[in-house]
């Protein structure tokens, strides 16, 4: 009787630890496994869907199109923005407040070719990586694997410099960032994750005093992955928008033409024609610009009015790369 009792407890344990086993991952193949490119070799569509601190983002990719959304509620508010991106082209849609209300303002982005490229080239891995940032997830220490039932369970600790660079300042002496990410097992594919700021003793800031002196934002954010899904229709008005942008012609189409380092050997032109009623802005990275009808640089450009044909001449200022006092 004492064998068979020692055997059952035996397989009772085996079983439990079997249930929750410890298992080996790096975090350089989570970031490999969660990589767009190689999410899309196996799913039509990758969606997430973020919640910080009551805020809400969504992305949703496939090999042709990013779309990302940024609001403060399930309304829409001014300061609410989206965002297309494809290979050749970017568009943002702006809420702005008018009179009669809360519309959306298109603006065409150029890419200037200064800073991060602004469109989406899956095999050149532009723009293209669902983790939040994927040079912060690189710094994550891996604290423990747990699997059970087919997922896994990663526990990452972002800490010291690495979590005041990603958090920037304010926080108590000690906090640090936990990073909770639920995966398939097999795949290593992301199904969600909790993503929560602790003060030295590993307590949520946002539960004690510190948050509600300072109501310091984003303390904790989730995310929910979803895999082929169908193009949301949000996604698919914004594709509209982008094509009536392109299919514009003749009276009502305008070119708008910015020009890099005017009158040197780096001269250099971007243009776009399309429908009139968009705004047509200029991404330069951490650069900014002021923008001249000469090429003197001593006329400055009214604001766009969105119907005429444009030539400006950029006047770039060189980005403050002092540290933060």
């Amino acid at each position: 009787m004492l064998k068979k009792n020692l055997a059952i407890l035996c397989c009772i344990l085996l079983l439990t630890a079997s249930s929750a086993m410890a298992r080996e991952l790096t975090i350089e193949e989570f970031m490999e496994a969660n990589a767009a490119a190689n999410l899309l070799k196996r799913h039509s569509s990758v969606a997430l869907l973020q919640t910080i601190n009551g805020h809400e983002s969504a992305v949703w990719v496939n090999r042709d199109v990013r779309y990302t959304a940024n609001r403060q509620d399930q309304s829409i508010r001014e300061g609410d923005s989206e965002t297309l991106m494809t290979k050749d082209h970017c568009l943002m849609l702006m809420y702005m407040q008018f009179a009669e209300g809360v519309y959306p303002v298109p603006f065409i982005l150029l890419d200037s070719g200064l800073g991060e490229s602004g469109y989406y080239d899956l095999e050149a891995g532009s723009n293209t990586d669902l983790l939040y940032d994927t040079e912060v997830t690189a710094k994550e220490k891996v604290q423990k694997v747990e699997e059970k039932d087919g997922v896994l369970t990663l526990t990452t600790w972002l800490t010291g410099e690495d979590f005041t660079d990603a958090w920037g300042e304010g926080y108590q002496a000690g906090s640090y960032c936990e990073l909770v990410y639920t995966l398939d097992s097999e795949t290593l594919e992301l199904r969600s994750d909790v993503e929560t700021v602790l003060d030295a003793d590993g307590r949520p800031l946002s539960e004690g005093l510190y948050y509600q002196l300072f109501s310091t934002d984003n303390l904790q954010s989730a995310q929910q992955a979803l895999y082929d899904t169908e193009m949301p229709q949000d996604v698919k008005e914004m594709v509209g928008f982008l094509a009536a942008f392109l299919d514009a012609t003749g009276a009502n189409a305008r070119t708008v033409t910015y020009v890099l380092y005017p009158g040197t050997m780096h001269e250099k032109e971007i243009s776009v024609t399309g429908a009139k009623g968009y705004g047509v802005a200029l991404s330069t990275g951490d650069y900014e610009y002021e923008l001249y009808l000469d090429e003197a640089m001593t006329v400055k450009a009214p604001s766009d009015d969105l119907n005429s044909d444009r030539r400006v001449y950029v006047k770039l200022n060189a980005p403050d790369m002092k540290d933060d006092v």
